[in-house]
């Protein structure tokens, strides 16, 4: 990865994600189940980490890093979630491998690829956690 990438994606990434709505907005978790709970603030937490990923110091590796973390919180919230969301799940992992082939890309793709992936993923994950919200697991 050469510096002129990372510094060109980081400002605009930064600022893309930041556009979209957070998903720790409000401190609701779902109820019931300790385990979709868990599994829920993991995710939660992995998609604000991903958005605050700074391109700039980290690079490509610091964005796989997050990529990877969104990832395996999300096959977690996959499991403990059973039928609830698919839509919204498989979304996300629809937009997490638009996002990984675009940082595999960037030479060839550009920066505004991966911004426009990484700002995907930031807003399918924000619908996904929103559409957890209310669910009562009793």
């Amino acid at each position: 990865t050469s510096s002129s990438s990372t510094a060109t994606t980081g400002a605009p990434a930064q600022a893309t994600a930041t556009g979209t709505a957070s998903p720790t907005g409000g401190t609701a978790s779902p109820t019931g189940s300790e385990q979709l709970c868990a599994d829920y603030d993991a995710f939660k937490s992995s998609i604000e980490d991903l958005k605050n990923v700074d391109i700039v110091k980290s690079g490509t590796s610091g964005l796989h890093a997050a990529v990877d973390k969104v990832k395996t919180s999300l096959q977690s919230l996959r499991t403990s979630a059973g039928d609830e969301a698919k839509d919204q799940i498989q979304a996300v992992e629809d937009s997490l491998k638009d996002l990984e082939t675009a940082i595999s890309n960037v030479s060839s793709g550009g920066e505004t690829a991966v911004v426009t992936a990484a700002a995907t993923v930031v807003s399918s994950g924000t619908a996904l956690v929103q559409s957890l919200q209310d669910i009562d697991r009793n």
